[in-house]
């Protein structure tokens, strides 16, 4: 994983193969990111020529909402849709409780990218 900042207009968005939670208010994050800075990097990954959330997403709304830009990242480069997608998992997990409805999305994209039942 490599720790660089990028313009927030590069992320491509309209890729959410590695989105877990639904999307929220940012507001609360706002407020943090305006009184003491972006303190956890959103995890972006290289997919065809093009830079892909893979967690952060509700970090990406508010560095928006504020106009900051270019903003501090870290690109994952080398590791599989599944390893990223375990990456997405893991940080919100650590974070906070899933929802069921959550946990159910979490099981049907594991699937889809390859892992196995149980």
């Amino acid at each position: 994983m490599r720790f660089t900042q990028v313009k927030i207009e590069t992320i491509d968005l309209s890729d959410e193969r590695f989105r877990v939670s639904f999307p929220g208010s940012p507001d609360d994050l706002v407020d943090s990111i305006r009184m003491v800075g972006l303190l956890n990097p959103p995890v972006l990954a290289s997919r065809e020529s093009r830079l892909v959330l893979v967690s952060g997403w509700r970090r990406i709304q508010a560095c928006r909402a504020l106009r900051l830009s270019p903003i501090p990242v870290f690109i994952e480069e080398g590791r599989d849709d599944l390893e990223l997608f375990w990456i997405a998992v893991y940080e919100n997990a650590s974070s906070r409780s899933l929802s069921t409805v959550e946990k159910g999305e979490i099981l049907a994209r594991l699937q889809s990218f390859g892992a196995s039942r149980p």
